[in-house]
């Protein structure tokens, strides 16, 4: 069987690997896990493997898993791709099995470059978007702040904003002289005693 036979019964021809780029890009919009999905079931058919996983690359810096296909490795051949766009890992993809179409390798690489740059823009996309978000709810609790109806429901307004601009759980209010303590709280759950105490920093409790 020759290199271009191999290819196209693994459905790595040029027209169907237009057609998974497509894919990939309709993918978007459902979000990264879904992308993910879609992108790995690609790697998985375009190199004949019998099983993969791809892990990305997360806010706190640990790669995580996001889609995952097949069969464990159990040793058998494996190959490994970092997702880069931006000059950045994104992650990583791996596929494996004892029958990995070495021909296929350049259809892979079309595979995993589509799949990052693909991630990358809707990241990005919705990074946008939930900075616009926040940015409507400080214009408001500015536009709120104008006229409040006494000093407690500025406080309110004043750290529900600062909660929201930041994306926070909970934001609260210090006062005291030489000693700080939380004067007021905004936040998804009440506190007690002790876990308002906690809020306030060792060094001018």
């Amino acid at each position: 069987m020759t290199a271009g036979t191999r290819e196209h019964s693994r459905g790595a021809s040029p027209d169907r690997l237009a057609q998974i780029v497509a894919e990939i890009g309709a993918a978007a919009g459902a979000g990264v896990d879904r992308l993910a999905g879609v992108g790995l079931d690609a790697a998985v058919e375009v190199s004949g493997a019998s099983g993969g996983e791809l892990r990305l690359l997360r806010s706190d810096g640990r790669l995580e898993r996001s889609a995952w296909r097949g069969v464990e490795p159990h040793g058998c051949p494996t190959w490994s791709h970092a997702l880069v766009a931006g000059g950045a890992e994104l992650g990583r993809l791996e596929v494996w099995g004892e029958e990995l179409d070495r021909d296929a390798d350049g259809a892979l690489r079309v595979v995993v470059m589509c799949l990052a740059q693909t991630i990358e823009n809707r990241t990005l996309e919705l990074a946008a978007r939930e900075h616009r978000r926040r940015g409507r709810r400080f214009a408001a609790s500015v536009e709120a702040l104008r006229h409040p109806a006494g000093p407690g429901e500025a406080v309110e307004l004043t750290l529900r904003g600062a909660r929201e601009l930041l994306g926070g759980d909970a934001a609260c209010l210090l006062s005291g002289r030489g000693r700080l303590q939380v004067a007021s709280y905004d936040g998804m759950e009440p506190l007690d005693t002790d876990q308002a105490a906690a809020l306030v920093p060792d060094g001018v409790r």
